[in-house]
């Protein structure tokens, strides 16, 4: 089969397979998945046989198995980009149209991609299928909800919008460092070992963390090389708009987690299940911790609060184009709270605020794409002006990376915890040198 027949034929299988499913009442990911696979089986099977009969030529084998494939990631996976997604060197993938498609990699480069579909209304029902079928629950994708964000599995997330953007348009993000240790990201360059063994500290004492930095930082990368630090037994609970932190499916580093993923609303207007919601209820359900994926909105005062009250080693993500616009961040997520009020929880309820800084060029011939901690405040209560007072115990040195500037004042709560305090002591070819 030439390309133009395997395509023409991928369409027509798709077509038959989507209205057995939409005719079959299946229901759950993995039975609609199995069911799925079969129908697929049974209509390329069907659809060789009928060439046959004709005398026309038949697909081999092979490109029977070929297009089993091509139907099953075009109806469950992603279609023409799951290659893609499953190079474990493609970080980000861009769809402005169809047939527009950029593909960045994770050392900078960013090249043009394969068309994500034959057309427009086929790329709208393919992501339309994608919010039904992928991850854990299902979200419309319509005129009515021209915008779709979702987990479709443990590595790949999706933002999608259609109707509000000149065409169809989505982009997919790929966790690549699931397993990433604090070591193991010292060792890459993300941070100095004395910022990995005073982190280790903050984790041990514990206390309580906001991990900030720009899109694509690598914040959610770094809590989950955070919770590694903290003792497998202890419960945890995980509050995520899309899950991206997948610490429940990490048994061997966490036995014990729960984790909650807010639900929109469907087409009624109904069962809509929010971040402040479930922060709300985190502690009921026994978690000593709460990590939260990342505070977008009014889920903020909730998460300090159950901060300042009991959630003691918590860690949250926010985003913030610099460490200077933290604070003014919290003002605007805060909303109607009076900013006396809520400068005075945060310097209560956070101990310590880090940076994320990232650095990509996409020049083909110098592509760069670096993470690295830049600052480490310690937080305390407001003193000499309504914004919380800051220790900048790390500041960004020449290279940018954090180094020692000052002793936090809690450094013998950090010294009990094994922190060894001689890495602030500078030295010739010292330890974060």
């Amino acid at each position: 089969m030439d390309d133009q027949d395997f395509r023409r034929a991928v369409r027509e299988l798709q077509q038959q397979v989507n209205n057995a499913l939409d005719e079959s009442g299946v229901t759950g990911a993995e039975a609609t998945l199995q069911y799925g696979k079969a129908v697929i089986t049974n209509v390329v099977r069907t659809y060789a046989d009928n060439l046959a009969l004709l005398g026309r030529s038949a697909p081999t084998l092979d490109e029977e198995e070929q297009l089993k494939k091509a139907v099953e990631n075009r109806i469950f996976y992603l279609g023409d980009l799951q290659p893609l997604v499953d190079d474990p060197e493609v970080e980000n993938i861009d769809v402005n149209r169809y047939d527009q498609v950029w593909v960045t990699y994770t050392d900078g480069r960013k090249v043009p991609g394969p068309p994500a579909a034959d057309s427009e209304d086929e790329l709208i029902e393919n992501v339309r299928r994608w919010g039904i079928y992928q991850g854990q629950n299902a979200r419309d994708f319509s005129t009515a909800r021209p915008i779709l964000h979702k987990a479709l599995s443990n590595t790949v997330r999706l933002a999608a919008a259609t109707g509000i953007t000149p065409h169809t348009a989505f982009s997919i993000r790929k966790h690549g460092m699931l397993d990433a240790t604090m070591s193991d990201l010292a060792a890459r360059g993300t941070m100095s070992w004395p910022v990995r063994h005073f982190l280790h500290a903050v984790m041990n004492v514990p206390m309580n963390v906001i991990v900030a930095g720009a899109m694509n930082s690598g914040k959610s990368t770094l809590v989950r090389a955070l919770a590694g630090d903290i003792d497998p037994f202890e419960r945890l609970i995980t509050v995520e708009n899309e899950r991206e932190l997948f610490l429940h499916l990490m048994p061997e580093r966490h036995h014990d987690v729960l984790s909650f993923e807010a639900r929109a609303a469907n087409s009624e207007g109904e069962g809509a299940v929010t971040m402040r919601q479930l922060i709300d209820d985190a502690f009921r359900f026994n978690g000593r911790r709460i990590l939260v994926g990342e505070v977008r909105s009014d889920e903020l005062v909730p998460m300090l609060v159950a901060m300042n009250s009991g959630g003691r080693g918590s860690i949250c993500t926010m985003h913030a184009d610099s460490a200077e616009e933290i604070f003014p961040r919290m003002e605007i997520l805060a909303g109607t709270m009076p900013a006396d009020a809520l400068f005075r929880l945060v310097g209560k309820a956070v101990d310590f605020i880090v940076y994320l800084r990232h650095e990509v060029s996409h020049d083909p011939d110098a592509p760069m794409n670096v993470r690295y901690i830049s600052e480490i405040f310690e937080v305390l209560p407001p003193a000499d002006s309504v914004v919380p007072a800051v220790n900048r115990v790390f500041v960004p040195g020449p290279d940018g990376r954090a180094v020692p500037n000052v002793t936090p004042q809690c450094m013998d709560k950090l010294v009990k915890a094994g922190f060894d305090a001689t890495m602030f002591v500078p030295r010739a070819g010292g330890l974060w040198n």
